[in-house]
């Protein structure tokens, strides 16, 4: 399975483009996916992780090469997700032309809901924040054009062959937010269901490099 990310501008602290090219798409690993319910303790080496609701596309179907008006073929299911990145150390291996990579492709790093249809997949979804004694409420937009999906597909698999099982995400928002102290967000379905339940628990070790 390939997890492709197009949330690379926010990283860069870039505007969004409506046509990602190759070179703003990056790879997570499996071993960043972690499933809802489950709690990420910060690295030890992180100081600014910041987190960034996704919309998920899982690929149905094996494809290469096929054009942005096929791509819905390819694609019949969604998740909610958030991805997480650590935007100092992104910024820090760019000017130092060093692999950023392990800023946003540490373990657990990425957590997704359940996939559903995509013909059932909420346009808003509300969600409840708590953060030590303070709880607030919102709601999240889950409107990606099908056009902006359907031109990440058609370009990835100008690039990679599409298999069965491969992720493409998309940011819902317009920016990371500081993961400030220990946290829970749950994201609830229009029927009062949690579709995504995830935590993040601040954790320093004595480790020094």
């Amino acid at each position: 399975m390939k997890i492709f990310c197009t949330e690379y501008p926010l990283l860069s602290r870039n505007p969004l483009g409506e046509k990602p090219g190759i070179g703003q798409i990056f790879l997570r690993g499996d071993s960043s996916i972690n499933n809802s319910g489950k709690v990420l303790s910060l690295p030890w080496w992180s100081k600014a992780v910041g987190f960034v609701p996704l919309l998920a596309v899982r690929v149905g179907r094996v494809g290469r090469a096929f054009e942005a008006v096929h791509a819905d073929r390819y694609y019949e299911e969604m998740a909610l997700g958030i991805g997480f990145a650590d935007l100092e150390l992104f910024k820090r291996a760019l000017d130092q032309s060093e692999d950023p990579s392990l800023s946003y492709n540490f373990d657990g790093s990425l957590f997704l809901s359940s996939f559903y249809p995509k013909a059932r997949f909420p346009e808003e979804i509300p969600f409840v924040d708590f953060s030590g004694e303070d709880r607030s409420e919102g709601c999240l937009s889950v409107r990606v054009s099908e056009e902006r999906i359907a031109g990440t597909l058609a370009l990835l698999s100008r690039y990679y062959l599409m298999k069965m099982g491969d992720v493409v995400t998309f940011p819902l928002s317009d920016s990371f937010e500081r993961v400030a102290g220990d946290m829970r967000r749950l994201y609830e379905g229009s029927e009062g269901e949690v579709l995504l339940d995830f935590g993040v628990r601040v954790f320093r070790s004595n480790f020094t490099p």
